[in-house]
């Protein structure tokens, strides 16, 4: 007979929580993209912007794109974000 744990073990209950609101949408409002280059990162980068366009018209959008996933954003990529972004989307496209 072969006997099957679970890695997991017991889990605790799940308890609710509240989430900090999003602050008001305004017309001042740029988001920066910083394109991380790698493969599937724009195709993704384009779905969330058109979602938030669609709920938020008056977004603005700066697209930066760095020299590859493996390097740390340049500094001049990273002093345009600071100048025109308040937040600022990137991440993975795997």
């Amino acid at each position: 007979m072969i006997s099957v744990y679970s890695p997991l073990g017991l889990l605790p209950p799940v308890k609710g929580v509240s989430l900090n609101p999003l602050p008001v949408m305004s017309d001042a409002v740029t988001i920066a993209i910083l394109d991380n280059s790698k493969h599937n990162f724009g195709a993704l980068m384009d779905r969330v912007a058109a979602v938030v366009s669609q709920k938020y018209p008056e977004v603005q959008w700066h697209i930066e794109r760095k020299p590859g996933a493996a390097h740390p954003a340049p500094d001049d990529i990273r002093e345009r974000i600071l100048e025109h972004a308040n937040v600022v989307f990137t991440g993975s496209g795997d």
